[in-house]
């Protein structure tokens, strides 16, 4: 009996700092909303719109092999991408956390954008966190983590102009990070979000955090979200037509995501309150 007893209470003592390896700046005290391993979709919460990518096996698969999710273009079809998606509960602080592989031949878009997530708001406007490129006609990268802040459909455009490394003002805008890590094609990364919600759409007191393999990518205290967190969808969509030097096929995977809300005891994350550097030769989606 004291065997037992033992092995439960080592058990219980691991399992926090496992958890903690795997999503090392998840708040301490979120409650998990969704843990999902992408065994199939639709599955695990998650519902298809224009798409759901297809399951494959993947022995490299960091968290949860040998499951993955994926998407491929193909360029004799002109666009690419799903959008599975989850929907939350209006949360006005959310941790998103996910690990993302882009194919050792991948081609982006004419606008250096690509989009990877898209995180939706309750008044319908949203915001990307996609790899961006950040000289012209580099199709093949290198890419770096960066953001889309933030369209509202049929509604003005959310004035995010006092932020650093925005584009068209206001506009579809991009906030990149060039001095972030650049994402290596063929390489399975760790991709983690921290946000919370401005009080309203022009106080500038939004929060929004981004990291890469456990490394800080930007760090910014004065952003206006339209709303609280309403969906989450991956939608890693290329453009919905051809363009000239998509000769091949490409390809995303995803494995394992992790959904929580950092209220009831959580605090956000502790770090370099530096926000990133302003971009240069940059253009906007």
């Amino acid at each position: 009996m004291k065997r037992v007893m033992f092995a439960l209470l080592l058990a219980m003592a691991i399992a926090p700092s496992a958890w903690a390896q795997s999503w090392p700046n998840e708040p301490a005290g979120s409650t998990v909303i969704n843990d999902y391993n992408w065994n199939s979709c639709p599955g695990g919460g998650w519902q298809p719109a224009y798409g759901c990518g297809s399951i494959k096996s993947d022995s490299t698969a960091p968290h949860s092999p040998n499951s993955v999710l994926s998407f491929t273009y193909n360029p004799s079809i002109g666009g690419g991408g799903g959008d599975p998606y989850i929907q939350v509960n209006n949360l006005s602080e959310w941790y998103t956390g996910f690990w993302v592989w882009m194919d050792p031949n991948f081609v982006g878009t004419a606008s250096q954008t690509n989009k990877i997530v898209a995180f939706i708001q309750s008044d319908g406007s949203y915001f990307w966190l996609e790899a961006g490129a950040y000289c012209d006609y580099c199709y093949g990268g290198p890419f770096k983590p960066h953001w889309a802040l933030s369209t509202r459909p049929n509604q003005p455009y959310l004035n995010n102009c006092h932020l650093p490394g925005y584009g068209d003002c206001p506009g579809t805008l991009s906030l990149p990070s060039p001095t972030g890590t650049t994402i290596t094609k063929g390489v399975w990364h760790r991709m983690e979000v921290y946000a919370k919600k401005s009080t309203s759409d022009t106080s500038r007191d939004g929060i929004l955090r981004w990291w890469m393999d456990g490394v800080q990518q930007g760090y910014l205290t004065n952003v206006n979200f339209g709303g609280a967190l309403a969906m989450i969808n991956f939608t890693p969509a290329w453009a919905p037509f051809k363009e000239e030097h998509w000769t091949h096929p490409s390809e995303w995977r995803f494995d394992h995501v992790r959904v929580s809300a950092p209220g009831g005891g959580g605090s956000a994350p502790k770090g370099d309150t530096t926000p990133p550097s302003s971009p240069v030769n940059l253009r906007a989606q």
